[in-house]
């Protein structure tokens, strides 16, 4: 199951995205709030301002990686709504985001145990701590993947 926490105003096109795509209702809750409780468990997005934030996973439960926010659109939500649940194919047929891509493919390698795909890094604060993460778990060094 994945929580999506939004704000009120954005609730109605939050629910109305995820229930144009087929079953997706059925292991998503969308939560309205004002404020995010903090200490969540298990896996969660959050939209707010406009953006669709990944937070970290401070509990394990996923790779390490991190998401650049992306500005609110169904694209962005369902892409991330279904890598979040580990369908990384679902997620890339909505994708329309090269960065978003990439980190996605990573994350599948990193989960099912495939190759690495080199990926430009960019000056980003996102792209360099995942070239870092990748480069520990993955065993990726600086020939592949340049800095």
């Amino acid at each position: 199951m994945l929580t999506i926490y939004t704000t009120e105003n954005l609730y109605n096109r939050v629910t109305g995205a995820i229930g144009k795509s087929d079953g997706l209702k059925d292991f998503v809750t969308v939560v309205s709030t004002d404020k995010v409780p903090n200490g969540l468990r298990g896996p969660h997005l959050v939209i707010e301002d406009d953006m669709i934030k990944w937070p970290p996973d401070w509990h394990n439960m996923e790779p390490p990686l991190l998401y650049c926010p992306k500005s609110f659109s169904e694209s962005a939500l369902l892409t991330m709504a279904y890598a979040k649940l580990g369908h990384f194919d679902k997620a890339l047929e909505h994708n329309m985001d090269q960065d978003l891509k990439l980190t996605i493919s990573h994350s599948r390698s990193l989960v099912e145990g495939g190759a690495v795909t080199n990926g430009q890094v960019n000056s980003d604060y996102y792209s360099k701590h995942n070239h870092a993460i990748l480069q520990h778990y993955a065993g990726v060094g600086q020939n592949e993947i340049p800095l």
